[in-house]
């Protein structure tokens, strides 16, 4: 578990861009890590970590409720060319903060993507993946999130996985 999370480490560092996996085992440590993380979720209940000057935070909690797919798919092009979200955006989504937003924000993205229809399987789990491997990175993420929503979010990137196989 421990060399998954330095690989994820040094993905994040390079943004996922030329990454390429020559490790044999590294589907078994990735299927072993989530799987970790997926029972720690089921045996501790936690709740959102809110930050009450945290818009994009509030933002996304909306959009999951409400579905608004067009903003969805925005935040998202935000995300995959970052791989960060900030705390403020005007209407046009141009960043009004530096600071980034909570880790939950980024738990909303990913169930408000499993929603969207403008973009295909494959780049929802892309997408997926990546939160997940920012949140499950470090325990005190995993604490800050809603560990219910948390779990339905490993759940859905397991059935993307299996529908894309």
């Amino acid at each position: 578990m421990h060399k998954y999370k330095l690989l994820i480490k040094n993905f994040e560092k390079k943004k996922y861009r030329q990454m390429t996996i020559k490790d044999k085992n590294f589907l078994n440590q990735f299927n072993n890590f989530r799987q970790t993380c997926y029972e720690y979720l089921k045996l501790n209940s936690f709740t959102d970590d809110f930050i009450s000057s945290d818009a994009t935070y509030k933002l996304l909690k909306k959009l999951y409720i409400q579905n608004n797919q067009d903003l969805v798919f925005l935040f998202n092009k935000k995300f995959e060319v970052n791989l960060k979200l900030k705390k403020k955006y005007d209407k046009k989504l141009n960043k009004k903060s530096n600071s980034e937003t909570s880790i939950c924000s980024y738990m909303y993205l990913g169930l408000s993507l499993t929603k969207l229809k403008t973009i295909n399987n494959l780049q929802k789990l892309n997408s997926i993946l990546k939160i997940l491997d920012k949140i499950l990175s470090k325990k005190k993420h995993i604490t800050k999130c809603n560990s219910k929503l948390l779990a339905k979010l490993i759940n859905e990137e397991k059935k993307l996985i299996h529908l894309i196989n």
